[in-house]
């Protein structure tokens, strides 16, 4: 579920909608026993919305500290997998073994850290990167194709698993890997995000579960065939996110430069 928390940190954190419903977004969706950060003592000089945040032997702080952490960011959404850490910084070891075994993380680039949920709690490392950019009509294309592949595969019955069950359980796994969307999420970037569900949900299914699949080499077969279909999942959940924090960046970019402006300005 880590995936689903991070992806709700990112939305929620930068949307225009009120902190009460921000905050519920968050405990709704994700960690709930505080938010601590890891970087040891804080500089001098630290950004504010870091040296806000609890090291070590202080109480964990609430959610609400994050609140001025991710305003006026663009997060970036990584899903680090065996052999693909990218988007997380190389010189932080034990905040890359989280993220990895989080299988997701929230990169702050202009505040210079990451996010990580880890034991129900968020916990922030100084360090930041960047990842490479996604084409997102190529995304779009290719988690099309990924979809229907997989239930091709799921009516042949070539991932091992029998059908009626498997349908069930995608619908059960689709509810837990929802969750809502800020008001004024683009509705391209919901649409894509919920195909990404999809698939991330018949994946989930399949790998749980290949009673058919009754020999070592079957089972190493099916897992062929899904890895890459669940390289598009992580890329096709990464560009919905991307998506819709750059149109609230967007937005919020314009509403800041309208309070900005005189009076006399804004009423013509």
């Amino acid at each position: 579920m880590s995936s689903t928390a991070a992806s709700a940190l990112c939305l929620w954190g930068v949307s225009a909608a009120p902190t009460d419903e921000i905050l519920s977004a968050w405990r709704w969706h994700g960690p709930r026993a505080g938010v601590r950060w890891m970087g040891g003592e804080h500089a001098p000089d630290a950004d504010p919305s870091v040296a806000a945040l609890p090291g070590s032997g202080a109480a964990s702080g609430s959610t609400a500290v994050l609140l001025p952490l991710l305003r006026d960011q663009r997060p970036e959404l990584v899903l680090p997998r065996a052999g693909d850490l990218r988007g997380l910084p190389v010189d932080q070891p034990f905040l890359r073994e989280a993220a990895l075994s989080a299988g997701a993380a929230v990169v702050l680039p202009d505040r210079g850290v990451t996010i990580v949920a880890v034991d129900e709690q968020w916990r922030v490392w100084p360090g930041a990167a960047t990842q490479p950019p996604l084409d997102a009509p190529a995304v779009r294309d290719e988690l099309d194709e990924a979809v229907d592949r997989a239930a091709l595969m799921f009516a042949r019955h070539e991932l091992g698993i029998d059908a009626l069950d498997a349908r069930r359980s995608v619908l059960d796994h689709q509810d837990r890997l929802t969750f809502a969307l800020p008001p004024g999420t683009p509705s391209r970037a919901a649409a894509l995000l919920e195909r990404a569900v999809t698939l991330e949900a018949i994946l989930a299914v399949a790998g749980r579960d290949r009673s058919a699949a009754v020999t070592a080499v079957e089972g190493a077969r099916v897992d062929a065939a899904l890895a890459p279909l669940a390289a598009v999942a992580r890329d096709a959940r990464k560009v919905a996110v991307q998506l819709a924090v750059r149109e609230f960046s967007r937005v919020g970019e314009h509403r800041h430069a309208d309070e900005r402006r005189p009076a006399r300005d804004r009423t013509g």
